[in-house]
């Protein structure tokens, strides 16, 4: 009862705030702009990519197989199917991102993995999502490469200046969030490769820092305790990497991954030509990488105003001369076509599995805390204490 509480706050403050950004970003838009946008729109290009949303679902859960079959190789498609749309369901109604662990918990009721190896699973997937990501964005930040100062236009402000930017601000923002995803993806490659070498680095990078803060015992303690979560973390994601039988399977899920991101980028350049927008081919690029980045935090119950800003920015940034009304009606419509299919895809798989998503996401909140509880005892396996704990 008490998480069901904690989560009905979050949702109403989630949406409050969502609708609020969408309150905002209609705020002295021209409703018959907004209106001759959508009259305008090319139904074909629509239709096309529906279907590859459509596509992008079964790359999904193909590219997760790989990793779920090498750890029970008699795993159905369907239960996967399932299993993963429900998680974006979840995702799509209930606050704080909570589909990711909905997700395991239905792999695990319907399967004979237990639910600590299925949040293994999903941990794993979402690392090579990661891959997709960081090739989007490699394109992304090596083909806009703006010169000139970065105009951000005042309408997604309510201002009517535009916010400036200068190129070499960029630049090194994005040279910055590169070589971080960079360094997560080899972090994790290496892992992959050799887990005891990571981990001596980690432990040894934690140990260094601790000793010269010696001089301040909190910031010492801290240190440690973060050095530990580092280590049972990394520790974690190299059980996960042990799952692949061969190389090849890893080879395999990483070409469905970047196989579903085409996907997306794909989608969304339907969407442009739909609305019959002109803008460079790497606009979609930064379109999508904007919004993956967006919707990766915990944010609003349907990603409410956090999938519509994104989508908007990252047009208006790269084609300037593009409307406001084109690109927000835009963004409204990837929105509903986004979540008009993965909310019906998930109420269909709920139905079939003869599950109910608010007991699906308490329990996914309870084993969540006892995973956590479970990785900070020191004296029992992780496994003995997870099955404790959730007793």
């Amino acid at each position: 009862m008490q998480t069901r509480v904690k989560q009905t706050i979050q949702g109403v403050v989630g949406l409050a705030i969502g609708l609020f950004i969408l309150w905002w970003m209609f705020q002295g838009t021209s409703w018959d702009g907004l209106k001759q946008s959508f009259q305008g729109i090319r139904w074909g290009w629509i239709g096309a990519g529906v279907v590859i949303i459509g596509i992008s679902f079964l790359g999904r859960v193909k590219r997760w197989s790989y990793v779920v079959r090498a750890a029970e190789p008699g795993v159905p498609f369907r239960s996967m199917f399932s299993a993963t749309q429900i998680g974006f369901l979840a995702n799509f109604t209930l606050p704080a991102r909570i589909g990711e662990l909905v997700r395991a918990v239905v792999l695990a009721r319907l399967t004979t993995l237990g639910v600590v190896r299925c949040f293994a699973l999903v941990a794993l997937d979402r690392v090579n999502d990661l891959i997709g990501l960081m090739a989007v964005m490699a394109v992304a930040l090596s083909a806009y490469r703006p010169d000139t100062t970065i105009e951000i236009p005042g309408e997604l402000f309510r201002s009517d200046a535009p916010i400036r930017v200068p190129a070499s601000a960029y630049h090194t923002g994005a040279a910055g969030a590169g070589l971080f995803l960079l360094i997560v993806v080899t972090v994790f490659v290496l892992l992959y490769i050799n887990k005891n070498l990571v981990l001596r680095i980690s432990d040894g990078f934690f140990a260094f820092i601790e000793k010269r803060l010696a001089f301040a015992a909190p910031l010492a303690r801290l240190c440690h305790r973060l050095g530990g979560w580092t280590h049972r973390t990394l520790g974690q994601f190299a059980e996960g990497f042990d799952v692949f039988r061969s190389a090849s399977d890893m080879a395999k899920s990483v070409a469905y991954n970047l196989a579903t991101w085409a996907c997306f980028v794909a989608m969304l350049q339907c969407m442009l030509f739909a609305f019959g927008v002109q803008a460079p081919w790497y606009t979609v690029f930064v379109m999508q990488a904007a919004l993956a980045i967006a919707i990766s935090v915990p944010g609003t119950p349907g990603f409410v105003g956090q999938f519509q800003v994104p989508l908007v920015a990252g047009l208006k940034l790269v084609a300037p001369e593009v409307s406001y009304a084109d690109a927000l009606a835009l963004a409204i419509l990837s929105h509903l076509l986004n979540a008009g299919l993965v909310i019906g895809t998930g109420l269909v798989c709920l139905q079939f599995e003869g599950l109910h998503l608010l007991q699906l996401s308490e329990e996914s909140a309870s084993k969540k805390e006892a995973m956590e509880s479970a990785l900070e005892a020191q004296d029992e396996p992780f496994q003995d204490a997870v099955e404790r704990e959730t007793r």
